[in-house]
Formats: C-alpha cells, structure tokens, sequence
C-alpha cells in the first residue's frame, strides 16, 4: 500500500492555467450539453446500513454518514458486504445507492455526469443528510467529482464533508471496448432466452472470459416471472449510447475548487490514475491525498481489508 499527502496546492486560485484549462473546457461542454433542471432528476433507490447497538442499545449517534455509488453495471448489492463493514467501524449510517440505470432506480436514457450527480444531489437533499463523506468507483467517482466541483449545486456540495475517490481520474479516460464486448454479450444473452443461469453464464464466457467480472455481470441478470427466461435489469441500449459520455469528464460550468479532504485510492495496475493526473487533481482538490493498492480497477473487491482500512481511517 502506497500513501502520499499533499498539502494545498501552491498554484491554487483563478489564475491557474490548469485551471483555466478546466472552466474552458466546462464551457465548451456546456454548449452542447444544457444545463440539468430539477425535473429531469429521478429518485435513487438505496440500501442503509445502520451501525450496531451500543452496550447501553441505543445506537451510535453519527453526524457524518456515508454514501457510496458504484461503477458502471454495479449496484447497491455489490457494495453490501463492504457497507456492513464500514457501517460497524466507523458506528456511522451507511447509504449504498443505485445510481440511474443501473439496479432497482429508474431507467432513463438521459445518462452523464451532470444528470447522474444532479440524482445524487437530490438523494442528499432528500435525505436530510449533512457532512457526508461521499465514495465513488469508477463511473460513481467521476459522478462525485462532478457534484463536489458544482459551485451551482452550492447547498448540496456543501453536505459533502469528504471525499473518497476510487480509481478515477479527472481527465477523458475513454470507456474500453471491453465494455462494449460486456454489452454485446449480455444481449446476446438476453435474445437466447435462457431459462438457466448456467447457460448464460457459457454463453457469457465468449465475450468475458474471467469468472469474477462474468459473476459481476451475472448480478445483472434476473428471472422474468412472465416466461421465466433471463433478462438483465439494466437498460443495455441505453448504457451502450452512453458509453462514450460515460468516458468524458465533463466539469460543471461554475467549476470551484473542492476544498474538503478527498483521498483518491487508485488501483497500482489498472492505469486508470497516472502520475501525470496528479496536479490537475491537485488544483480542483487542494486537499487530496494519493494513496495505491496493488490491484486492478476493482480496488474495492481484489483488496477489500486494505481498502476498508484507508477509507476508515481517512474518514475518522
């Protein structure tokens, strides 16, 4: 395990050409992409992890729950175990999301950072939650960079109390054709009309050949009670038309640095976060620490101890 503090950025303020390069760049996207209204937003269905009684039983008293988003074709379900986790050494709520299109939440075909941080921004509001500290995968990190530099989403970025980044950089990382193989294959699946989750799964094989992303597809996959054939839940034309917006940072207009502490765990052989990413996320987050496992870009589920480790002792 790696760790590197970084004090606040010496370069830090409007005159920052990295900085200006950012709002440039918010500009540029906010021609083509108008900005998000309150009605487009859709409510996120979640699972709360609640920390155990104390030895009197009433319970932890926690003013800074945390919310997790996960990546792209995960869910609240993939982050259980590690919530329960969380929930118990940090005695705080822990709220586990299904951000839009993806698990129980509605399907929209509307699917980009803004939108998908404008879903996240309501959750919050919605919730009443205060000092949250908000962790991201992938997809659910380039989600909470986006709300976290809103200054248009002022009150609702200023519920966040922390920030915890988990391999993903604020640069355009294109979506790997990988993905679109998944994709491929999970519609396949579907125009098969399995009625065994074993033949999915070999069919499955051809387009992920490694067991633990296939069994992470498969938590997409559910029993239709009509025909009993498989289908996934989640709307696969439309993430496949989202795959290239997935893949773009896009800040928001009214870009303002996030002050709070933010740890980024990037994972050591996924090459998601490179060296060279690190003074533009310095600049948009002054007070971000760098840390790396030795892992792949499932930081989270190939080290699940180390990774419970950096987040709670960050978070304390």
């Amino acid at each position: 395990m790696r760790l590197l503090t970084s004090a606040l950025s010496p370069s830090f303020g409007a005159r920052s050409p990295l900085l200006r390069s950012v709002a440039t760049a918010a500009a540029r996207a906010a021609a083509v992409h108008p900005p998000v209204t309150a009605d487009a937003t859709v409510p996120l269905r979640y699972e709360l992890h609640t920390p155990p009684p104390t030895a009197d039983g009433t319970g932890v008293s926690a003013p800074s729950p945390l919310v997790v988003l996960h990546g792209l074709f995960g869910s609240k379900q993939n982050w259980r175990s590690l919530a329960r986790g969380f929930a118990q050494r940090l005695g705080a709520p822990v709220y586990a999301l299904d951000l839009r299109n993806h698990g129980e939440s509605p399907h929209e075909e509307h699917m980009d950072g803004a939108i998908m941080a404008a879903d996240v921004a309501r959750f919050l509001r919605e919730h009443a939650l205060e000092r949250a500290t908000l962790l991201g995968h992938s997809m659910g990190a380039r989600v909470a960079m986006t709300l976290a530099l809103d200054g248009q989403q002022a009150q609702e970025r200023d519920r966040i109390q922390r920030l915890v980044l988990v391999d993903m950089s604020a640069r355009e990382i294109p979506v790997s054709e990988t993905f679109g193989g998944y994709v491929r294959g999970m519609k396949a699946v579907e125009a098969a009309g399995f009625s065994r989750q074993a033949d999915a799964d070999a069919m499955l094989a051809t387009y992920a050949p490694e067991l633990a992303v296939r069994q992470f597809l498969l938590t997409n996959l559910k029993r239709d009670t009509a025909n009993g054939q498989y289908r996934f839940r989640v709307p696969l034309d439309t993430i496949e038309r989202a795959l290239p917006e997935i893949g773009r940072f896009r800040p928001p207009i009214n870009t303002r640095p996030f002050l709070q502490p933010t740890l980024l765990v990037a994972g050591a052989r996924s090459g998601y976060v490179k060296p060279g990413d690190h003074a533009v996320l310095r600049e948009l987050f002054p007070a971000i620490q760098f840390a790396s496992l030795d892992t792949g870009h499932w930081v989270h589920a190939e080290k699940p101890a180390e990774f419970t480790r950096l987040v709670v002792d960050f978070s304390r």
